[in-house]
């Protein structure tokens, strides 16, 4: 009952026991949370619609119960900081909580994308600095791409690991 109830799935669960004969059955009556007809995105997007769609279904599905609605909120202002608008807000609209027409609404307000302004590589050894200007290349004037630039970043060390260096990034300087 409690990995159902955990799920986020359902409403209800009801567990009951019958004897059937020298057995047991057990019947789980589950009632369903209302599930989203569709999602609908309105204000300033900063990314497709297509885009936003695309994560809530990969992460929640493609129709994700009303219950979720702050999970989607959060997750969708956490992926439009990934891609630069670092003061993205993702809000609920006034309205019931779970709507007749099934519509799961949010309003996008994404502000302004952030673009790097200075960019500068620092190592002991040259060669370093260069092969890190190589692997994660970055230009003054460009949009951030905070998840893009984790994982290039992520990538050299794992690189410098397997090449016997120990190295630990300087996550306070990064975005």
């Amino acid at each position: 009952i409690v990995h159902l109830m955990g799920m986020g799935r359902f409403i209800d669960v009801q567990v009951s026991a019958f004897e059937d004969g020298e057995r047991v059955r057990v019947a789980f009556d589950l009632v369903p949370l209302r599930q989203s007809r569709r999602i609908v995105f309105a204000g300033e997007l900063g990314l497709p619609e297509e885009t936003l769609r695309e994560f809530v279904a990969d992460r929640l599905g493609p129709s994700p119960p009303h219950s979720r609605a702050a999970d989607i909120a959060r997750a969708l202002e956490e992926l439009l900081a990934d891609n630069g608008f670092l003061r993205a807000k993702v809000e609920r609209p006034e309205r019931d909580a779970t709507p007749a027409d099934g519509d799961l609404d949010f309003r996008v307000l994404s502000g302004v994308r952030a673009l790097v302004r200075t960019v500068s590589y620092r190592a002991d050894d040259p060669e370093d600095a260069k092969d890190m200007e190589a692997r994660v290349p970055l230009r003054t004037g460009s949009f951030l791409d905070r998840a893009g630039l984790r994982r290039r970043l992520d990538d050299v060390v794992e690189r410098w690991r397997a090449r016997g260096r120990h190295a630990k990034p300087d996550r306070k300087s990064v975005v």
